[in-house]
């Protein structure tokens, strides 16, 4: 049998949502790393431990990329980016000075929700059954 465009499989909702997860990811990875040039929070701590977290959500997204299966790798990796990012200002202390408050409230907001998109990642890659 020959291959044809009509015999090629249509993506599934957890296709689509597999994707969408990765999206939503490699964009927080680009967001976490450029934020505090953007947003001009004054932190060189924070800067840093953005950069880290960018990074290690990257890595996550780059994992899912080439390693399709399992994806608890890849959405453990993104999970414990999320979880840095909201543990980062109490660990690093930079919660000490009221000017690096919006900082705070980014990481805190934006970990949570990589925690969110993660668990939906792992949960969408799930086999039926």
């Amino acid at each position: 049998m020959t291959w044809s465009p009509r015999h090629r499989r249509r993506p599934t909702v957890q296709d689509r949502l597999a994707v969408t997860v990765l999206l939503l990811l490699a964009l927080a990875a680009a967001w976490v790393v450029l934020a505090d040039q953007v947003l001009g929070n004054g932190s060189s701590t924070a800067l840093w431990s953005d950069a880290l977290a960018g990074a290690l959500l990257g890595a996550a997204v780059i994992i899912r990329l080439l390693v399709p299966r399992p994806a608890v790798l890849s959405m453990g990796t993104a999970w414990a980016a999320g979880v840095w990012l909201v543990a980062a200002p109490l660990v690093l202390g930079y919660t000490d000075d009221s000017a690096n408050w919006p900082a705070v409230w980014h990481d805190v907001t934006l970990g949570f929700a990589v925690m969110i998109v993660a668990t939906i990642g792992a949960l969408a890659a799930r086999e039926p059954g």
